[in-house]
């Protein structure tokens, strides 16, 4: 089995074919299949952000009398995710259903 052997230890073949297992059926597997479809879909992460081809975040004042959350976002054209800061990876359900 490829997941117990050390990768420094596989053949470039067995790179390959474990590198495509994990895109295929491991965690980042649906977002592998939005970028595929040209989808939209809605990304969370940890650092309180969701992606949605746009960031969309919460700020909080600090302090002040009328003080309320503001919700702020900004075009993200092209974007590197580290897979460790991803938390949730969904569909949109009003494409995905048509």
């Amino acid at each position: 089995s490829l997941l117990n052997k050390p990768w420094r230890q596989m053949t470039l073949e067995e790179l390959q074919e474990w590198e495509e297992e994990e895109l295929n059926v491991g965690p980042l597997s649906m977002l592998t299949k939005l970028v595929k479809n040209s989808t939209q879909g809605l990304i969370n992460c940890r650092n309180n952000r969701t992606l949605l081809g746009w960031g969309m975040w919460t700020q909080v004042p600090k302090s002040g009398k009328k003080s309320q959350p503001v919700n702020k976002d900004h075009c993200i054209s092209k974007m590197l995710l580290c897979k460790d800061s991803v938390t949730l990876v969904s569909q949109n359900p009003l494409i995905a259903f048509k």
